[in-house]
């Protein structure tokens, strides 16, 4: 395994998990919002 690669991996890793907070808040909201929704639907 090549630590070069794998160093650059993990910097790519945080950098893309610290652009994916507001991603995974606004996912995590909108199934909140939406879970009730289909609830009604699928009662």
């Amino acid at each position: 395994m090549n630590p070069y690669a794998d160093s650059k991996n993990r910097s790519t890793f945080a950098a893309d998990g610290a652009t994916g907070i507001p991603w995974v808040l606004g996912g995590l909201s909108l199934a909140a919002t939406a879970a009730p929704i289909v609830g009604v639907f699928f009662k």
